[in-house]
């Protein structure tokens, strides 16, 4: 089953409406979106594609957390700010890319990625808190202007080194 927002003006959901959905198998954002509350499809772990080409205010704590079955995650809009556990747990995640400007990532927002191995950054970032527990970590790619990235931003990683860390950013800090 699907599930598609074509909405041309931004849309504001409310708490856990999807909550463990599990014949849902692919969430589609067009449009904008004000908010992805708190836990909106937790638990629905049967989810295998997920698209965000709208932008994004918000995307509350725990709001897709625990899925098994996504590998890739792209951005196509502007994303306001990812929330604690937002996407934490999620166990086949290889790569996210975000093409447009992110303001701000939440400590843990993809904790327990044990498979994440490439984010990438195709604008700007403001600030950056952690990436926990994303022990296959090894491509960091900054392509736009850099607010702050937290001391321990990628610290809880069981990885030897970085491979690649590509930090084109024109500006960096506030």
């Amino acid at each position: 089953k699907s599930l598609i927002f074509n909405n041309v003006d931004p849309i504001d959901l409310t708490d856990s409406n999807f909550r463990a959905c599990d014949q849902l198998n692919r969430v589609e954002f067009n449009g904008p979106v004000k908010t992805i509350p708190r836990a909106l499809f937790n638990d629905s772990t049967e989810i295998r594609t997920l698209i965000f080409f709208g932008s994004i205010d918000s995307i509350g704590s725990y709001a897709f957390a625990s899925n098994g079955f996504i590998e890739n995650l792209v951005f196509n809009g502007t994303i306001g700010k990812i929330s604690y556990e937002s996407f934490g747990s999620f166990t086949k995640l290889k790569s996210v890319i975000f093409k447009r400007d992110v303001t701000s990532i939440d400590k843990y927002a993809f904790n327990a990625c044990s498979k994440l191995e490439s984010i990438a950054f195709e604008s700007n970032l403001g600030e950056l808190q952690m990436f926990r527990g994303c022990n296959a970590l090894k491509n960091i790619t900054i392509s736009g202007n850099v607010g702050s990235i937290a001391t321990a931003a990628f610290h809880h990683n069981d990885v030897p080194s970085i491979e690649n860390l590509d930090l084109s950013a024109r500006h960096y800090g506030r």
